[in-house]
């Protein structure tokens, strides 16, 4: 049976090193146990929203924790492109994959960018099966 997480950070700060997420919305501190009956992460969906003043950059996506089989995995999610300083850029990037997981450990949602941009809205999924 296919399963959805969903983590979410609102007015972040993306860095170079991986930051976790550990939200949904209202709810915080959170961690993400890989449900039951499944053994693959299958698809990522990343929404983001950042101010461009820094510049373009690069945004991506690990997935880490006791139970990735194979160990941490990294994943390039696309750019945020700006032409103006203080302009908004958003993108939503659906991407295909295939990480191996095991049912009832630890599954670390992280996302990073190439250069620092703050007050960034993001919201990562996870699709189990």
């Amino acid at each position: 049976m296919t399963q959805y997480i969903t983590r979410t950070a609102a007015a972040a700060t993306l860095t170079t090193s991986p930051t976790t997420l550990t939200s949904n919305f209202g709810d915080s501190n959170l961690s993400l146990i890989v449900p039951a009956g499944t053994s693959f992460v299958k698809t990522l969906v990343l929404s983001i929203s950042c101010p461009v003043g820094t510049g373009d950059f690069a945004v991506g996506v690990r997935l880490d924790g006791n139970s990735v089989t194979d160990g941490s995995q990294d994943f390039s999610m696309g750019a945020i492109i700006g032409t103006t300083s203080g302009q908004t850029g958003a993108m939503v990037v659906s991407q295909d994959v295939d990480v191996s997981v095991k049912a009832g450990n630890t599954l670390n949602l992280k996302v990073m960018s190439t250069v620092s941009a703050a007050n960034c809205d993001i919201v990562l999924q996870a699709v189990f099966a």
